[in-house]
């Protein structure tokens, strides 16, 4: 099997519940990169959420807010956010649509919440704001909790062409430019460095992993993820409170 990139998602995959990284999975990846294999962190989350796993283990490159953009080197590399025109009439869009939503959006290095958003992301730092002035830099990420089982689809047709929604965790719908998507730019990090995609393998468990799943060279389910992702697998490892990428790397590239 000729890996020579990983890509990991975080949350629920690389991670504990308690959103650590344990020291089994820290060794297995230094391990897989000393033997030249490069490290992407995939991950809806923003980068000033991630960049603290350096701490315990630096990849190579982060994909942060779900391929929105791409940090190589401590340098944003790559940035693919929705306009502040489209932005803005997005946010107007579904507070009168849907005005009980919990609504947030990710400018910049910031979020802004229309809701206590440590209720959501306990240790998150925002800025509690109503959203109903504009805004005048790019949207990274819009996020809105889900009030009904149409609402995913009535948001989708709403969208300008310059957006697309995904759902994540079953409890959010999750807005960005259609330019950002972690195979999108997985893809753009391999031409980079100028590795073919059927030599890397990705690693996740939700709705925004089942393009790099289905697409990179390998696709590895932890056995916690959704029946989807499970289905869209090669392989299917033992949960993340199991440390499954650790155990399926052991098994396979260690």
């Amino acid at each position: 099997m000729d890996i020579r990139i990983l890509v990991l998602d975080l949350d629920n995959t690389l991670l504990r519940s308690d959103k650590t990284l344990s020291e089994r999975s820290a060794v297995a990846l230094n391990s897989c990169r000393q033997k030249g294999i490069r490290i992407i962190f995939a991950s809806a989350r923003p980068l000033r959420d991630i960049v603290p796993y350096n701490a315990v283990f630096t990849p190579d490159a982060i994909v942060f807010h779900t391929g929105a953009g791409i940090c190589e080197n401590n340098r944003t590399v790559m940035s693919n956010a929705i306009p502040p025109d489209d932005g803005n009439a997005i946010l107007q869009d579904l507070l009168n649509r849907y005005p009980t939503s919990l609504l947030s959006a990710e400018i910049g290095d910031r979020l802004y919440a229309n809701f206590d958003a440590k209720t959501i992301w306990p240790f998150t730092q925002y800025t509690l704001n109503d959203l109903s002035r504009p805004f005048h830099e790019p949207f990274y990420k819009i996020i809105s909790s889900i009030q009904s089982p149409e609402q995913f689809s009535e948001i989708n047709h709403l969208l300008p062409s310059t957006a697309y929604a995904r759902i994540a965790e079953n409890r959010l719908i999750l807005i960005m430019s259609t330019a950002a998507a972690k195979l999108s730019a997985v893809k753009q990090l391999c031409e980079r460095w100028d590795i073919p995609l059927k030599n890397t393998a990705a690693f996740g468990d939700d709705h925004i992993d089942l393009d790099i799943l289905t697409h990179c060279g390998v696709g590895v389910a932890v056995a916690n993820a959704i029946p989807e992702a499970l289905e869209a697998a090669d392989y299917v490892t033992t949960s993340n409170n199991e440390d499954g990428v650790a155990l399926w790397l052991e098994e396979h590239l260690l």
